[in-house]
């Protein structure tokens, strides 16, 4: 069983122990029914649950649980991880990777084929998500959008992408900014 993160419990939704879980990868757009959800702050430290059905708002699901059945059983999961085995989770259109998946990539520019930095965290923001890529002179943020990021290949660890006007100004240069 490969567990993967799929988002954090932060609230309830209604009265009958439902959940709401935030924080969604965009790219995970259903669970399989029945499937056994792991809930805990952090993967070795959960307790199974089997789902009984789900609904997915925006960025969230709302989550019904077998035997968690009150508002009040609901809210004391809350704050904690949602892990589920992968082969139970749907993702986006064909795509054939986790976000897990891009940290560690590295990242190279279509134009002159010249690596740009190796990705080490992806944020989830309402828009698009955004790659934050180490690069030799700091951090810089990358949108996933389909002007930009050009091919995604997981098994080689390398993603293509088309390096926009402006884009390596917003580098963040850790280093100089330590020394200040």
């Amino acid at each position: 069983m490969n567990l993967r993160y799929i988002g954090t419990v932060t609230g309830t939704f209604g009265y009958k122990g439902e959940m709401i879980v935030s924080e969604i990868a965009s790219d995970i757009i259903n669970i399989k029914s029945g499937s056994i959800i792991k809930i805990g702050f952090s993967p070795n430290f959960t307790k199974d649950y089997e789902l009984e059905n789900h609904s997915k708002r925006n960025n969230s699901f709302i989550v019904k649980l077998k035997f968690i059945d009150s508002k009040e059983s609901a809210l004391n999961l809350k704050e904690n991880g949602v892990y589920i085995d992968e082969n139970n989770v749907i993702i986006n259109d064909g795509e054939s990777y986790f976000i897990d998946d891009l940290i560690g990539c590295k990242v190279i520019d279509k134009k002159n084929k010249n690596t740009v930095g190796i990705i080490k965290d992806v944020l989830n923001l309402p828009a698009n998500d955004v790659w934050l890529i180490d690069t030799e002179k700091g951090e810089m943020p990358l949108p996933y959008i389909k002007d930009v990021v050009k091919k995604v290949d997981i098994e080689n660890k390398i993603i293509v992408i088309n390096l926009i006007d402006g884009l390596t100004d917003l580098i963040k240069n850790e280093k100089e900014n330590k020394g200040k």
